[in-house]
């Protein structure tokens, strides 16, 4: 998962999964642990490229400003020190950066605001 920032007229490319009814409860729990520091339950409407869902509703966890992790105004030096320092129960967040990065190259998306974080936080030489 990212921190999205919602701003009229932008778009996320992502993936959406659907969860089987008897699995939901668990995946439910198992989500709201992951995500107890700092986000909520929200849900959004989302829209496939691909036939055939077209629109549906889904459940998202969004970021609250409260976060210690929340520094959507911050530069990306700043980003790239909380991500070197922050760890959750998934892992570390450098290498979730680092393969956030490595996906967006696979399907063709150029994000550079994600990139230049992925560089600064690159070993140095």
């Amino acid at each position: 998962m990212v921190t999205l920032i919602e701003r009229e007229g932008d778009s996320v490319l992502g993936v959406a999964y659907r969860i089987a009814r008897e699995q939901s409860d668990a995946v439910l729990a198992e989500l709201d642990r992951r995500e107890r520091a700092g986000y909520v339950r929200a849900l959004v409407e989302v829209e496939f490229s691909e036939p055939p869902f077209g629109r549906v509703r889904a459940l998202v966890y969004r970021a609250r400003p409260e976060n210690p992790g929340f520094v959507a105004n911050a530069d990306d030096e700043s980003i790239a020190k909380v991500a070197r320092s922050a760890r959750g129960p998934s892992g570390d967040n450098a290498s979730y950066v680092r393969r956030l990065a490595q996906a967006l190259r696979e399907l063709g998306e150029d994000d550079p605001h994600v990139f230049a974080i992925e560089r600064l936080l690159a070993p140095k030489p």
